[in-house]
């Protein structure tokens, strides 16, 4: 079976950043600054719509505590800013936690993590054809800041993607509705925080966060045996 989603989403990132580039001493000033604001709403937007899936409260409030003292001890953004900072001129240092948060909300998002699951057990795609587009403006708005450092984002992200397409079929078959629903609330928090991170309301460290997406598979069960 071929990931089409994946490979629209992918190509949706790769394409809005190069074209961002092209387009930019085209387009208003006003346009490009108004975009990444509306983007940012975007992702509170899907992050709510993810979280209303949730099945167990208690289940999604533990993954996300536990997780992100996960990634504190483990330092998980400030390693990752350490290593972005290795791209040197690439990435200036004002733009690396918006670097960041893209990397995140592209490659580690509830929605691009369930749509590949949901595509590669069931064939069905519109979950990431619809991120496709999202990405696609996202990808669009941002490269002005980051220049083509932000299409790259794609190569991770279809990796990633790919990786779960292909093991969906023996992996989301098994696993029950209720955790499903979890996890994609998990997720959808987790978005969540990078829309309040783009619309700069708070700066949250949203790579910390992301052991949360692990936690959810056990705790789930663990509260079900209780």
């Amino acid at each position: 079976m071929i990931p089409f989603g994946v490979l629209a989403n992918g190509g949706g990132i790769a394409a809005g950043g190069i074209l961002g580039i092209l387009l930019a001493k085209y387009l208003p000033k006003s346009l490009l600054k108004a975009l990444p604001p509306v983007l940012g709403l975007c992702a509170l937007s899907i992050g709510l719509v993810n979280i209303i899936k949730l099945d167990n409260l208690l289940v999604v409030i533990l993954s996300l505590i536990l997780g992100t003292i996960v990634g504190e001890l483990g330092k998980l953004e400030e390693r990752a800013t350490k290593l972005v900072g290795r791209l040197g001129p690439l990435c200036k240092v004002e733009n690396r936690s918006l670097f960041l948060s893209l990397v995140v909300l592209f490659c580690a998002s509830g929605t691009g993590i369930f749509g590949s699951l949901q595509a590669g057990m069931t064939g069905d795609h519109s979950i990431l054809y619809a991120k496709a587009i999202l990405d696609f403006f996202t990808s669009f708005s941002f490269s002005s800041i980051l220049g083509i450092l932000i299409s790259a984002i794609a190569i991770p992200q279809m990796l990633f993607q790919v990786l779960l397409f292909y093991v969906a079929g023996g992996f989301l078959s098994m696993l029950p509705v209720g955790m499903v629903a979890n996890f994609q609330a998990v997720g959808g928090l987790i978005t969540f925080a990078i829309g309040l991170r783009i619309l700069q309301i708070k700066e949250l460290s949203v790579l910390n966060f992301t052991p949360a997406l692990l936690l959810v598979f056990p705790l789930t069960r663990l509260l079900e045996l209780v």
